[in-house]
């Protein structure tokens, strides 16, 4: 019996009413004790990597490290999040929350009774005008969003092979090709990239002086052999409704587990 299982990405690694995510799948197939899984509906890479970062250390206290393995579902480049004490931007931010939904974009801190939280900022929330709007209309550039990203994976890496705990990697959709929404809205591009490749970085974008020598750095055998979950899913499913069920199913995290998590860890399913 494996120990530990730390996992954290966005609504793609959550359990829904579409079912359990694949998180829980591998849990249940990869015969852990234990899952402890910090993903969050629309939270960005950056909050991500903290969350698990912040779990880990904390997890060091009771666990050796060889009993810990971390799984990680990066999503959107273009989401983000800031830390402030401002007032009026964390009770805007609250209020959104609430309207959008339990567990979604909520402002929070690791840390119990701190005045700072971390705004969770996403290019497509409903409620842009106080904190999303001027943040995305002067702010963003696809560019920064990249280094951001693929600095935030080497981090990560880097932390997590030097405390010596066995992890993976993988994305919830190509997130260098689509931004915002636009995975699940240009069927268009599903055509496209809808099969299963070897690595994330097949986009000429990447072969950019200011992005190779971060990508150089990141160990990308540590990513499963998908391009995307979303993008396995459409081909394993094409003829799903993508506009109305743009997250996977269960069976489909299900088999994205089998399929694809599991032989990355070297985990026979009995």
């Amino acid at each position: 019996m494996n120990k530990l299982l730390v996992t954290s990405g966005c609504s793609f690694s959550s359990d829904s009413q579409l079912g359990e995510s694949w998180p829980t799948r591998l849990k249940e197939l990869g015969r852990f004790d234990t899952l402890i899984n910090e993903s969050k509906p629309g939270q960005s890479n950056k909050l991500i990597k903290l969350r698990l970062q912040y779990k880990v250390i904390e997890l060091l206290k009771v666990y050796k490290p060889e009993e810990i393995t971390v799984g990680v579902m990066w999503t959107g480049v273009d989401r983000t999040a800031i830390l402030t004490d401002e007032k009026e931007i964390i009770k805007t931010s609250a209020k959104d929350a609430s309207e959008e939904g339990a567990d979604y974009l909520v402002p929070f801190n690791f840390v119990e009774n701190s005045k700072q939280l971390w705004v969770p900022l996403l290019q497509d929330n409903s409620y842009p005008e106080l904190v999303h709007k001027p943040y995305y209309s002067k702010i963003y550039t696809k560019s920064n969003a990249y280094v951001e990203f693929l600095i935030g994976v080497y981090d990560l890496q880097t932390f997590l092979t030097n405390l010596g705990i066995s992890y993976f990697m993988s994305t919830a959709w190509n997130v260098f090709n689509f931004e915002g929404d636009s995975w699940w809205t240009d069927k268009g591009s599903f055509e496209r990239y809808g099969k299963l490749k070897n690595t994330i970085i097949d986009t000429d974008i990447l072969k950019d002086s200011n992005y190779s020598w971060i990508v150089e750095q990141i160990d990308f055998d540590k990513f499963i052999s998908v391009e995307g979950m979303w993008e396995y899913c459409y081909s394993i499913n094409p003829e799903r409704d993508h506009k109305i069920e743009h997250h996977p199913t269960g069976e489909e995290h299900y088999k994205f587990t089998e399929q694809l998590i599991l032989p990355q860890l070297k985990i026979e399913n009995e």
